[in-house]
């Protein structure tokens, strides 16, 4: 049994983050990340700017706060602005993915001790954390990585016995 807490205890988050994060730029329409976050089945992603640097999360939750935005403007997902060629429909501030992320985010290392990562997401009821390098995303790390290396290690435990 000593085994399995030793085990857990020694893993990091680099060894079981998702590498190679799929990042959104700042500037993206919520539109693209709509379309990105179906075609690759997230719930949330960084948010990066020109640089790479992550400057915040954009979440499911984040969509919803916009859609009451919506509501909250009868529905209306374009302001209709008059120009001198005529009428043209252009995106609310809203709109946008630095207008709707959460800029407050927490992050971690890939060295830094799982349950390190385990004890911040269950503080702060978080589903998923950047794993950060000079401020770069490498990973991600879910609340699924740390169940399913909970689960393996208890697995490796019992065939040890």
């Amino acid at each position: 049994m000593h085994e399995m807490f030793d085990r857990i205890l020694s893993l990091t988050v680099g060894d079981v983050m998702t590498t190679e994060p799929v990042t959104v730029n700042a500037s993206a329409s919520m539109a693209e990340v709509s379309h990105l976050f179906a075609r690759h089945a997230l719930h949330s992603a960084p948010v990066v700017d020109d640089t790479g640097k992550c400057v915040g999360m954009i979440t499911a939750t984040d969509f919803v706060k916009r859609n009451d935005k919506y509501c909250q403007s009868e529905g209306q997902p374009h302001e209709l602005v008059e120009h001198s060629n005529g009428i043209l429909a252009e995106p609310r501030s809203y709109d946008y993915v630095s207008d709707c992320m959460t800029r407050e985010f927490q992050s971690i290392l890939p060295e830094a001790p799982l349950i390190t990562a385990a004890r911040a997401m269950t503080d702060a009821h978080l589903h998923v954390m950047p794993v950060l390098e000079q401020d770069k995303p490498v990973g991600i790390v879910s609340n699924l990585d740390v169940v399913a290396a909970l689960v393996n290690a208890f697995d490796e435990a019992r065939n040890e016995m």
